[in-house]
């Protein structure tokens, strides 16, 4: 999973409700560590289906591990 400044930045971004801007940020996530994939991929999903509180609550689970 990443760490958690990453973190902090996809909820705020899902908080704002900028699903396209976690997106974008799955996508860079990826290309930094193909070890983050299964989460991104998931939390990319989520937000490409417009489940903001889905993703929000995906990514505090997370949050709640470090």
């Amino acid at each position: 999973m990443p760490p958690a400044p990453e973190l902090d930045t996809l909820l705020d971004l899902a908080l704002m409700g900028d699903l396209k801007a976690v997106v974008e940020q799955t996508d860079h996530l990826e290309k930094l560590n193909p070890q983050w994939v299964p989460f991104t991929s998931q939390l990319h999903q989520l937000a490409k289906s417009f489940k903001g509180k889905q993703a929000i609550d995906f990514i505090r689970q997370y949050q709640a591990q470090e």
